[in-house]
This record gives structure tokens, C-alpha cells and sequence, in this order.
């Protein structure tokens, strides 16, 4: 991979321009210059930056390459390389949807607090902004509802 720009690597880290600055200034992350003073990061920086401060780094969404000399399209998620078994873009956009579906599903007959976990994970590995909501909200509403099941629920969440 290469180097980053200071924009791609606030949106890597999940914050805003002005802190990755201010983390540049003061020496917490690394960079480097190129040509008439760009800043770069390298990835092993960013790294090295969420070791050691725990950051949680969004996670990349599953996506659809090509191997050299081969002729089926791959899903590549994280570290692993499944097969789409397919040679049509079409096809295998498809295969993609149905991966990243039956990923993010929750099995039938789960609690209410299951599915609020589950929502609640997803909400952070989108890099969603009312994550920080949920949070909040979903141990008060499992302490309501957690145990019950959706079809038990027969009183108004919101009162």
C-alpha cells in the first residue's frame, strides 16, 4: 500500500483533518515530507499509532479482485480470499451482496439483545456517527427487552 495523504488517513483513523495535524505536531503520529513539503503517512505509522493508543481502525468492507492467472473473481475480506466460483462481473457482484448479507445476519430466534448487539457492531464498523447513540441507548433498552424475544414484546418501547 502506499503512502497516505493526511485526509486518508483522518477518514483510516475516523476522525477529522485537524486532529491528525495535531497529531502530527506534537510527534504521536508519524509522517514524512515529499517534493515541496506534502505530508505522507505510511500505513505501518497508522499502526503503529492504533497499537499503541488502541484505536479502533474501521475495517475495510469485503471486496472483489481479480487474482493474477486466474479467471474467477475472488472476495477478498480482511485476511481471507473465498472464491466467487464465477467469471461474470455480473454474477459475481452479486455473490458479493449475498456474502456481505449473510455476514451481517443474525440467526432467526435471536433475543432482542442479540439483535441490538448486532446492530449496534455493524453501526460501528460502518463508522457510523450515531454509534456513539446507540451506545447509550442499547444497554437501557436491553435491560427492558433483553431477554425477550421480538414476537414477546406486547408493551410501547417509548412510553
Amino acid at each position: 500500500m502506499t503512502a497516505l495523504t493526511v485526509q486518508q488517513a483522518a477518514e483510516q483513523l475516523g476522525v477529522c483533518r485537524e486532529t491528525v495535524y495535531t497529531w502530527l505536531d506534537n510527534g504521536t503520529l508519524g509522517c514524512f515530507r515529499r517534493g515541496k513539503g506534502y505530508i505522507r503517512i505510511r500505513p505501518e505509522h497508522i499502526q503503529a499509532f492504533c497499537e499503541a493508543h488502541e484505536c479502533p481502525r474501521k475495517a475495510e468492507p469485503p471486496r472483489l479482485k481479480k487474482l493474477p492467472g486466474r479467471r474467477k473473481f475472488y472476495i477478498i475480506d480482511g485476511p481471507e480470499k473465498l472464491s466467487t466460483g464465477c467469471e461474470d462481473e455480473a454474477q459475481t457482484r452479486q455473490a458479493l451482496a449475498n456474502y456481505v448479507n449473510a455476514k451481517g445476519a443474525v440467526e432467526d430466534g435471536a433475543t432482542v439483545g442479540e439483535l441490538l448487539d448486532a446492530r449496534l457492531r455493524q453501526l460501528r464498523q460502518d463508522g457510523k456517527a450515531r454509534a456513539d447513540v446507540a451506545r447509550w441507548l442499547v444497554p437501557r433498552l436491553k435491560r427492558a427487552f433483553g431477554d425477550l424475544y421480538p414476537h414477546q414484546i406486547d408493551r410501547p418501547i417509548i412510553e
